[in-house]
């Protein structure tokens, strides 16, 4: 889903970048996030695109945030922005069922790839670089000792 939001916003000249494992980043700040539940073998969804927001709001968001209209004029017609998004989701759905996996789109789309960044895990901070994903969505990290941890959950710390 994450990629569908990314492809979508570059489809408007926005430059989102993936922050594994559910966010969309654009200038180091978020711009949407992303929920998802399996419930009774379905997936569900919820995705939040910051399209407007006004000054008040953002200063009771305790993360750095954006919405398209920081960065560009928002068309009128918000519901472009999810048809776009749904139609990314299913050619990336159909593709997935297909054998394919996303590991060179992380690569490309991937916020703060191979840079120095600390991820906490819920248990303990890492330093190190986050190196890329496995088939299986797992963040591959490596940490500033060398070593390469398979992370399924935690986050980026800012």
């Amino acid at each position: 889903m994450g990629l569908a939001v990314v492809y979508t916003l570059h489809d408007y000249e926005i430059n989102g970048k993936l922050k594994w494992p559910n966010d969309v980043i654009v200038n180091d700040r978020k711009i949407c996030g992303i929920l998802g539940e399996n419930f009774e073998n379905k997936l569900i969804f919820g995705v939040g695109l910051n399209i407007y927001l006004d000054e008040s709001i953002k200063r009771t968001i305790d993360r750095p945030a954006i919405a398209i209209n920081d960065i560009k004029e928002c068309p009128d017609d918000r519901l472009s922005y999810l048809v776009k998004i749904i139609n990314y989701f299913n050619q990336f759905l159909f593709e997935f069922k297909s054998g394919k996996n996303f590991i060179k789109e992380f690569d490309k789309y991937g916020y703060r790839i191979n840079e120095n960044v600390q991820f906490d895990t819920g248990n303990s901070i890492l330093s190190g670089k986050i190196k890329t994903i496995n088939e299986y969505g797992f963040l591959i990290f490596e940490t500033d000792e060398g070593d390469i941890v398979e992370l399924s959950n935690g986050e980026i710390v800012f």
